[in-house]
């Protein structure tokens, strides 16, 4: 079967099997950043962009690329070195294996936040009634914190992943630059924010 996409930005024509796995496609091609984990779909290490939005291509079928766009860390290799420099310096790459993965879904994350809208309407008669984003947002970090029951200079790594789950079921990451005033608030990181967020999904998750 003849495929044609884009691999990184470069046009690719090739042949495939029927039953061929686009993580399979992508290695054959020498994007040996794609691993190969559990193959059941859980871990995360085969991520890829499809179209810019991420997918275990362990699990999908290399035909479900034709005709689209496949990014592997190959080709964000500007953007993943900032992260993987984090990594670095709070001691979380350990053996390096998973980076990939990580790396690829937290890029993904942080694509999806920046491009969320900022402005909220609701069309109860005719007009479009514009909620004050920063005021909304504020309430919103202060009733996560009322919540924790102590100021932020006392709380643990586990009370401010708390606020950022309280935030992020009450819908605080759908207002644009929520991640900037977040991060300020509880004196972390973007980086750390990304993570905890991944945490936070991969418990909910199981």
């Amino acid at each position: 079967m003849r495929l044609s996409f884009r691999l990184n930005g470069k046009q690719v024509e090739t042949d495939v099997r029927p039953d061929m796995l686009l993580l399979d496609l992508v290695r054959d091609l020498g994007c040996y950043s794609v691993k190969r984990g559990c193959e059941t779909a859980n871990c995360g290490l085969c991520t890829v962009w499809l179209d810019g939005k991420p997918v275990l291509s362990c699990s999908t079928l290399a035909i479900r690329a034709d005709g689209r766009h496949v990014t592997t860390l190959e080709g964000l290799q500007k953007e993943a070195e900032e992260f993987g420099m984090f990594l670095a310096r709070e001691g979380g790459e350990q053996c390096g294996f998973c980076n990939p993965g990580f790396i690829m879904n937290v890029l993904a994350m942080e694509k999806e936040l920046s491009s969320l809208t900022g402005t909220i309407e609701e069309d109860t008669t005719k007009e479009p009634i514009a909620v004050n984003i920063g005021d909304l947002l504020d309430e919103l970090i202060s009733q996560s914190v009322q919540n924790i029951g102590k100021p932020v200079t006392l709380m643990t790594k586990e009370d401010k992943v708390q606020v950022v789950r309280l935030l992020n079921e009450a819908g605080a990451f759908l207002i644009t630059k929520s991640g900037p005033k977040v991060c300020q608030f509880l004196g972390i990181s973007k980086y750390t924010l990304y993570s905890y967020l991944d945490e936070i999904k991969s418990k909910n998750t199981i």
